[in-house]
């Protein structure tokens, strides 16, 4: 495993998130709720996001989907608190650097602490949606183990 040389930037900033969502465009589905008085966004449509970087992955074939991964594609959740915000991100096991920073996709943001009741208020909208059992990488599908 290998962590970020300038580990306080495990994942990007603020501004670096608003960056790329502008140039995904009409890709993302973005929603927005408040819990405790404060905003949380999250990716609507976060299967789709992971598969467009599935497929990318696949394309630059830096995505492994043999050996001891057995063409399964392995994913997990990790959380950020950094300053006053809070980021989820999905990382993508089947590649050569695991814990990179620019391997994780982030698929939720919000201002506040990574608490219980946060989290609670991410169950419903965020991690429910990301209980599928398959994903499609270009024309075949894989199963997926968190």
């Amino acid at each position: 495993m290998q962590l970020p040389k300038d580990r306080s930037r495990f994942l990007a900033s603020n501004h670096e998130v608003e960056d790329l969502a502008k140039k995904f465009g009409s890709e993302l589905d973005i929603g927005a709720i408040y819990s405790q008085g404060k905003p949380i966004l999250w990716i609507k449509n976060a299967k789709k996001v992971i598969e467009f970087r599935l497929l990318r992955l696949h394309q630059s074939k830096q995505l492994q989907l043999d050996g001891k991964y057995g063409e399964k594609i392995f994913l997990f959740l990790v959380g950020d608190k950094g300053g006053s915000s809070t980021k989820i991100a999905v990382g993508i096991a089947n590649v050569s650097s695991i814990n990179s920073y620019e391997n994780l996709i982030m698929v939720a943001l919000f201002q506040g602490d990574d608490n219980y009741e946060n989290m609670v208020a991410l169950k419903e909208i965020l991690f429910e949606q990301l209980n599928f059992p398959s994903v499609r990488v270009g024309d075949e599908e894989f199963s997926t183990k968190w």
